[in-house]
């Protein structure tokens, strides 16, 4: 996913790799040939607005110290109760969120993407209401390696989840409510904001969970390694019997499984992709297709039963989106490298 391995991280990063994130079609073209109608609709086209993310802010004050890819930004400091958190989910579209504090003012609608590199992202009307300062600007890609685009880094003092309190990080911002399709939110919650603790996105209980601790060494059933040296979490599944490396993704909005192009002649479908319209990236427009496996998805000791798969161009990996997580209680732990999957009906 990550073709470049190291940069100097002063007030520009460019971050290359696949990116759905920015996904907002300008038109498009339902058709219910080999799709489920539902899964068809106007609607799951539009909702192509988040997934793997692109940000990992530069840190001024750093400007010094070259870092690799590997290396991920971190709060100031980060207080969470010993007995952890439980927040109730709230949803935008099907990407789950939350009420924030920020610098002690709110509630703040924030989605939260697992597949967002960074601490946190602010909408530009949190910006102006707020008064945050800018710090820097980042440089953005969709990782197909056409165009880049420039965004805003702004200073957070205090972000306040619950009772967890996040002080002094870095945020990019600009206009994340492109789409009247979905509601309109303040900000995004990256995934490393929660890096040094168990993160549980429970989406048959509509909660979150944050607490210290380590989930146990990995199975390969019920719990995964993640593969390491990748910037948001991912690990490796079987598609129609296809070894596929997959990230995880729960700002991913539109699709179930989100594969390369290129992987549509290897999978048993049932008929041939179909166009759903054009998105538009953050620095690009590509065709989207989809089409119904005809065979099962696996995920540790997980069986999915004929999911759809979605085909974008730019995709280089796989990934795993929030029409396939609401299945699912996750736990993250990143720290670790590992991931658990547990089903509503087995708990």
């Amino acid at each position: 996913m990550h073709e470049v391995c190291s940069l100097i991280f002063c007030q520009t990063l460019k971050r290359q790799g696949n990116s759905l994130s920015d996904f907002v079609p300008e038109s498009s073209q339902t058709t219910t040939s080999c799709l489920p109608t539902q899964l068809m609709s106007r609607q799951s086209v539009a909702l192509l607005i988040c997934c793997v993310s692109f940000l990992s802010v530069a840190n001024p004050a750093h400007c010094q110290q070259p870092r690799t890819l590997q290396t991920v930004p971190k709060p100031e400091s980060v207080e969470v109760p010993p007995d952890g958190i439980t927040v109730p989910m709230k949803f935008r579209g099907s990407m789950p969120a939350f009420d924030v504090m920020v610098n002690g003012q709110g509630p703040f609608f924030f989605a939260l993407d697992t597949g967002g590199m960074g601490l946190a992202r602010a909408d530009v009307t949190l910006v102006e209401k707020l008064k945050l300062e800018k710090i820097g600007d980042i440089q953005a890609s969709d990782g197909s390696g056409q165009g880049t685009r420039t965004m805003d880094v702004v200073r957070l003092d205090e972000l306040q989840l619950g009772e967890a309190v996040f002080k002094g990080l870095d945020a990019a911002s600009r206009d994340y409510n492109r789409s009247d399709r979905v509601e309109r939110i303040d900000g995004i919650l990256g995934i490393h904001l929660f890096q040094d603790h168990l993160l549980t996105l429970d989406y048959p209980g509509q909660e979150l969970r944050l607490s210290p601790g380590e989930l146990p060494e990995p199975d390969g059933k019920s719990v995964v390694e993640l593969v390491p040296d990748q910037m948001v979490p991912a690990l490796e599944i079987e598609v129609g019997g296809q070894k596929l490396l997959c990230h995880i993704d729960s700002g991913n909005m539109a699709g179930e499984i989100v594969v390369p192009t290129s992987l549509a002649e290897k999978l048993p479908l049932q008929g041939e992709p179909q166009v759903i319209g054009r998105a538009r990236t953050v620095t690009n427009e590509i065709e989207i297709k989809a089409a119904t496996l005809d065979g099962s998805v696996l995920i540790g000791e997980h069986e999915i039963k004929n999911p759809r798969i979605t085909f974008a161009e730019i995709f280089r990996t796989g990934n795993i989106g929030s029409g396939l997580l609401k299945q699912f209680a996750m736990t993250l732990d990143q720290k670790n490298g590992r991931v658990k999957f547990v089903r509503a009906t087995e708990e």
